[in-house]
């Protein structure tokens, strides 16, 4: 053998050596995160004296409310508002004046009604009358020091001067509209009842959280509900907690029924009404609003956030990156930094930039892979809704949070892993994603897999300029750059694919459009212009928003998802759930059988900011889907077996629980 022979097989085999090193040290030389935390099954501790009301609160209330009833659940943090913290004494919707506790229907009623607009659905239906009652007791119980009305016996308590529907005629209209400006409602409701007054976005509550006034031509969003009791009862007597008084010491109750009748003038029709008109209802025209609506409902944080032992975003750490997801062949990534720090985020980019990433992969020193931020699905957004994006990104509170690049295994393991998922989307068999935060404050080293590769790097040039240098037969001088060039062309179509779908030349909207047309395209039939128009927008936001990941184009679900937090779950059949049903679980989190949902597994805490609108545009369009017969199997409660991760499969499915 000549010396160039040996120097040629000596490069291969050392390329061969350093490529399954670098795969080696991608699984295993991984780097700690800085948040050290380790999965916990969620139980919720129910006392050995427990009453039915605690059992009813332990599995129904606590994910929101906490075990101990003040607030701090584990999804609080992401809920607006937030959930009701009862060791405070101070309720919102009662019937009584400030400084008495609410009668015992205040509490019931809201058990059953819930709140619109807010994430606290209605029981009525899914609890029995009897589990409304000891719930209700159980709440009252958080507040032991809290003196309670007992509900009036007589119809003549002035407290119960409520308006009947018939004092809804123009002369009572009239006089509310007076009596509206003499009371000062405008100075937070607005001139014309928009909830865009002078003092609007200066309000806080109790609890230091925007107090925003409502839109009194959306009584879908009233919180104690649109009937002229409720209205009546928080005119006369407040919200408790917040900057609304009541009026009853300086308005009769038939100048508050007369507001109630004013108020009454000013309503829309619902956006699910058939008479509601055909133009969208809640146009959001000032831009970091949209921004951050698109951010809230798109649950951007969920995984660029770090997240707890429970998988709940880090409150710090909101939108600072960190969080480790591995997708399989294609390598492990961490979420970048959105917030506009200089240094460590996106402090130095332009609105145009960021959208420009959210829309088509393209940042300024990379192409991001789809399977590691799914811009394949956020293509689907307008030009001006990835801008609005961007400029609400640059608003937010910058965190230095340094994240570490991408690692990525050896050419030859992730071109066969490739290839064996299937061209040319190489769908990874799942997607994991990570506890804790794996950026630094300071520095990130690269990765060990990512040292190995520039020496391969390394190698190749200094073997070529090596065997070129060293003696040879004249009449090997062809075959050698024969063999050389092939080798070449081979090793350059070895790291395309290895890097594949990472490339700048892969064209975005081709990708946007392939991922786009597996959504179902037909409309409705005999569809009116409100219901096209809700559809239209119904499409957008199911692609836009992520419903496909989980819920396939279809509607289908059946995604298997599994962590130690919770057990192995399957995504709901979307094209099978009842109106009531879908807009429940889209709001609150609540199964169709009355269970909350996982907060750390679903994305029903940002799909809780949805504008009634919205969820009624994404009703229309699942609607709009054939549907399939097939339900997924039964949630299995978690085991030794599940990830250590929020794991979801992508590739295929299965029916076995844990982590197979």
């Amino acid at each position: 053998m000549s010396p160039r022979a040996r120097v040629y097989r000596s490069v291969v085999v050392l390329l061969l050596v350093l490529d399954g090193a670098r795969s080696v040290a991608a699984h295993y030389w991984i780097t700690a995160p800085t948040i050290d935390v380790t999965p916990i099954v969620i139980a919720t501790p129910t006392p050995v004296d427990a009453t039915p009301g605690d059992h009813v609160y332990n599995q129904h209330c606590a994910t929101c409310h906490g075990v101990q009833g003040n607030g701090e659940a584990p999804v609080a943090a992401l809920l607006t508002p937030r959930p009701r913290d009862f060791t405070r004494g101070t309720y919102k919707l009662k019937s009584t004046p400030t400084g008495q506790g609410p009668r015992r229907g205040d509490i019931e009623g809201t058990i059953r009604r819930g709140m619109p607009g807010s994430s606290m659905p209605g029981w009525e239906g899914l609890l029995s009358d009897a589990e409304i009652n000891d719930v209700a007791d159980r709440v009252r119980r958080f507040d032991p020091t809290l003196t309670w009305e007992d509900d009036p016996q007589d119809s003549g308590d002035p407290r119960d001067a409520i308006p009947p529907q018939s004092v809804f005629d123009q002369a009572s209209t009239d006089l509310g509209r007076q009596k509206y400006k003499e009371l000062g409602c405008p100075a937070c409701h607005g001139k014309e009842g928009l909830g865009d007054g002078s003092s609007a976005k200066d309000l806080r509550d109790t609890w230091n959280q925007p107090a925003v006034p409502r839109n009194l031509t959306q009584p879908w969003t009233f919180r104690g509900g649109a009937s002229p009791q409720a209205l009546y009862a928080r005119l006369a007597f407040g919200i408790g907690g917040t900057p609304m008084p009541g009026y009853l010491e300086v308005a009769s109750p038939n100048e508050l029924a007369a507001v109630v009748a004013y108020i009454n003038s000013l309503a829309h029709p619902a956006p699910g009404d058939p008479n509601a008109p055909a133009e969208l209802l809640e146009k959001q025209s000032n831009r970091l609003r949209r921004g951050e609506y698109l951010v809230q409902t798109g649950n951007c944080a969920w995984c660029h956030s770090s997240v707890d032992a429970v998988g709940s975003p880090v409150t710090a750490l909101q939108l600072a990156g960190g969080r480790r997801i591995d997708a399989g062949p294609h390598g492990i990534f961490f979420a970048s930094n959105l917030t506009p720090d200089p240094e460590t985020g996106i402090g130095h980019w332009s609105e145009n930039e960021i959208a420009v990433a959210i829309r088509s992969g393209h940042t300024r020193d990379r192409r991001l892979n789809f399977w590691a931020m799914p811009w394949m699905l956020s293509g689907a957004l307008t030009q001006d809704d990835a801008v609005a994006i961007g400029a609400y990104l640059k608003t937010v509170p910058p965190v230095r949070n340094l994240v570490p690049p991408a690692i990525h295994f050896g050419v030859i393991e992730t071109v066969v892993r490739k290839l064996a998922a299937g061209w040319p989307v190489m769908t990874p068999e799942r997607l994991e994603l990570g506890l804790g935060n794996y950026g630094h404050a300071e520095s990130s080293a690269s990765s060990w897999a990512d040292r190995i590769a520039w020496l391969q790097v390394v190698l190749v040039i200094f073997g070529g300029l090596l065997a070129f240098s060293v003696p040879g037969a004249d009449n090997l001088i062809g075959v050698t750059l024969a063999v050389g060039m092939v080798s070449a062309v081979l090793l350059a179509l070895a790291a395309m694919l290895s890097r594949y779908p990472e490339l700048n030349v892969v064209p975005a909207e081709a990708v946007v459009q392939a991922f786009a047309s597996a959504v179902p395209t037909a409309e409705p039939d005999k569809a009116t212009p409100r219901q096209k128009i809700l559809w239209e927008q119904g499409r957008y936001l199911y692609r836009g928003s992520g419903c496909v990941l989980c819920h396939a184009p279809n509607g289908s679900g059946n995604v298997k998802l599994n962590a130690a937090t919770f057990g192995t779950v399957w995504s709901s059949n979307l094209t099978t759930l009842d109106d009531v049903s879908f807009l429940r679980g889209l709001r609150s989190g609540i199964t169709r059988r009355g269970r909350p949902m996982v907060p750390a597994l679903t994305l029903w805490t940002a799909h809780s900011h949805f504008t009634e609108e919205d969820r009624q545009a994404l009703l229309t369009f699942v609607r709009s889907l054939p549907k399939v017969t097939q339900q997924p199997p039964s949630p299995a409660a978690a085991g030794v077996t599940d990830c250590s991760a929020l794991t979801i499969w992508t590739g295929s499915t299965s029916n076995r629980s844990g982590c197979n």
